[in-house]
């Protein structure tokens, strides 16, 4: 979980009704970690990721280690899906579209968070 700063993992949390995308159940923000709707792994891969974005008709903008692909869960919930890339269904494409529009929002809630990190470390 150290990868993600605190105010990134609570701003896609508290957005994403505080649940674990995988298996929809309520989440703390201190289990909480981010899992990608479409792996990191295809940074690695271009050919791959140019065929997935294809797929869900996602454009160059698109930002694999972004809000617009974040998505909160529980560690096993997270390390059971690993790098997998979900199949292009209704249901994921309606996820990672709800995703994408949310982002914005997300990026501001991390935004606010960190200013109040900002100015309750300098009172420390």
């Amino acid at each position: 979980m150290a990868k993600y700063k605190y105010h990134e993992r609570y701003a896609v949390w508290l957005n994403h009704e505080k649940r674990c995308w995988l298996c929809k159940e309520p989440l703390r923000i201190d289990e909480t970690t981010i899992d990608h709707i479409l792996p990191e792994s295809l940074l690695d891969d271009e050919k791959k990721k140019k065929k997935v974005f294809e797929i869900y008709g996602l454009n160059d903008k698109f930002r694999i280690n972004g809000f617009e692909n974040w998505l909160p869960a529980h560690l096993v919930c997270n390390q059971n899906k690993g790098s997998s890339i979900l199949n292009c269904v209704p249901l994921y494409a309606f996820i990672l579209n709800r995703t994408i529009k949310k982002a914005e929002k997300v990026l501001r809630t991390s935004q606010a968070m960190q200013i109040k990190i900002n100015s309750y470390q300098k009172l420390q």
